[in-house]
This record gives structure tokens, sequence and C-alpha cells, in this order.
């Protein structure tokens, strides 16, 4: 008997490489990119199929998803998270409302950021936030839909967002916490490793990782984790 395919969606795909990385044994039932060009060169890989939708993660809708995926990845735009970048973080304070009938403030109310923590730099750079963080912002419309399949019965059971290290970080650290806070509200036990590409390549690339899996597994014991990846120094 063959084994089954693991089906899995790609928001932010760009030209495809984590579609590469996961390799045959994962079907891909859904993608999504804004960029006509990256759609141009994931089509011209991996054929012209329908799984890609191309537009704004903001204006998809719960139906665009099917079925219930083993898993969901999310390679969300760094620019406003690096640490060559603007800082603007996660757009906290602009309003929204999606195809979904959602509105509101696009930061949670239990997370401001106390000014006394911030450098002037911060402050700047919060001024800017309703402009310069709409390119990583981007990750609340992205879990915004997320949270609503969950709440429809159809959470993937294994989620994985990726990005740069400046995600750490940024804001104080308060964009980090809003977005393990995203995970567990919805339900799922959510932990974060550091990866640098250099133990696999010879290419220096460290990238943040939260990973949330429902249902909650039960707690791993200490000989079941690879040492490297969770380090105390």
């Amino acid at each position: 008997m063959s084994e089954r395919r693991l089906t899995w969606c790609e928001f932010f795909a760009g030209g495809g490489m984590a579609r590469l990385g996961l390799g045959a044994r994962w079907e891909c039932i859904f993608a999504n990119e804004w960029c006509e060009k990256k759609a141009a060169a994931y089509r011209a890989y991996f054929g012209p199929g329908d799984e890609l939708k191309v537009t704004d993660v903001a204006k998809l809708k719960i139906d665009d998803i099917p079925g219930i995926p083993d898993l969901v990845w999310a390679s969300f735009p760094c620019q406003d998270l690096s640490l060559a970048g603007s800082g603007a973080g996660l757009l906290r304070f602009a309003k929204y409302r999606d195809n979904n009938g959602c509105s509101g403030d696009l930061w949670p109310p239990s997370f401001r950021r106390s000014e006394s923590a911030a450098t002037e730099r911060t402050r700047h750079c919060i001024l800017r936030a309703s402009v310069d963080g709409k390119r990583s912002g981007t990750f609340r419309p992205f879990w915004r839909l997320l949270d609503r399949t969950v709440r429809d019965g159809r959470g993937p059971k294994l989620i994985v967002v990726e990005n740069v290290v400046g995600t750490i970080t940024s804001h104080a650290g308060n964009d980090f916490t809003a977005i393990v806070h995203a995970f567990s509200r919805s339900g799922y036990r959510v932990g974060a490793v550091v990866i640098d590409a250099v133990r696999f390549l010879p290419h220096s690339r460290p990238r943040w990782r939260p990973q949330g899996t429902m249902p909650v597994p039960p707690a791993w014991k200490e000989e079941q984790v690879e040492g490297f990846f969770h380090r105390d120094e």
C-alpha cells in the first residue's frame, strides 16, 4: 500500500522555494502569492495548476482554502522586521477590514508597548507604522484567515511561519509576543527556533521559525529534542 501524501497550503509563496524543499511526499493543495512576476516563476516550474491564487492575502476568503491541510507554511515579508529595514514591524496602529467581515485594531490591546522602553528610533518608526509596516504587517490578515479556518473546524495540524531573526527584537519583543499570542489564542501549542542555513549549506542565513501544533501534543521529553536548536546560551 502506498503511503498517503501529506497536504499543505503555502502563503507568500514567491517562486516556490518551500515547495521545492518539502519534496514529492507533500501535495500542495493551495498557494498564494500577490506578485505576478513571482507567480510566473512558480508556474514555470510547477506547471499551470489551479492551486496558485494570485492576489493580496487580505483579499482571500475562507472558501478559498480547501479541506483540512496537514501543514500551513507562511514566509511572510521581512522588510519591516529586518535589521536593515525601516523597523516599522507589524503595523500596529492601523485599522483593518477584510473580506470575511472582520474589522478592528491590528494590534492586540493586551500587548501595547511601554513607551518608556522605546528607543528614539523605535518611537520614530511607530509614527510611520501606518505606512511602513504594511509589508511585514501582512502577517495579520494571513492569521485572521487562518483563525477563521480553525473556528470553522478546518484548522491545519501544523503551522510554520518563517522570517528574519529581527522579528524577535522588533519593538522591544512585542512583535514576537504578538505572533506567539496569535498562535496560542487560536488553540495551538507553539515554540520557536532559530536555524542557520550554514548547518546545511556553505551560506549563513539565520531564520526564525515559530511552529504551532493542534491538537496539543504531549510535552516532549528532553532526550527527544535535538540539543543544538534548544541551547540555553
